[in-house]
């Protein structure tokens, strides 16, 4: 069913970046809809320092299906 709305948008990038031919890089802003939002809570609650050593301690756990 088409809502026109984007699946995903491509920018082009800054005139004065260094590009790599051989990489595609892809940043998803899924917030809770795709992804879970525990750290979006811990971020607003305990700040950046708190998020970040989160991530790192839970970066090898997959998410839950």
């Amino acid at each position: 069913m088409m809502s026109g709305i984007a699946s995903a948008t491509m920018f082009a990038g800054a005139k004065d970046m260094a590009y790599c031919d051989t990489q595609l890089r892809v940043a998803f802003d899924g917030d809770a809809v795709l992804f879970s939002d525990e750290s979006e809570h811990i971020a607003k609650d305990h700040g950046l320092d708190k998020f970040f050593q989160h991530e790192t301690l839970f970066e090898n756990k997959p998410l839950a299906q």
